[in-house]
């Protein structure tokens, strides 16, 4: 059977909607706030597994 998935992202940026729960997921905001804020993780067990995946996987 055939997926057609691709087996990387070539580099493709995807944006990510969270809350914070930690120790699961834990970030801060880079800006002011609002909806369309940035935001960096902090160091939590989804923060690594992402991280992980996104490298393998070649996205950011």
């Amino acid at each position: 059977m055939t997926s057609n998935l691709p087996r990387v992202f070539n580099g493709h940026k995807f944006r990510v909607v969270t809350i914070k729960y930690f120790p699961t997921i834990d970030h801060e905001p880079e800006g002011a706030g609002g909806l369309d804020t940035r935001v960096r993780l902090r160091d939590s067990l989804n923060t690594r597994m992402l991280v992980d995946i996104a490298r393998h996987l070649n996205f950011t």
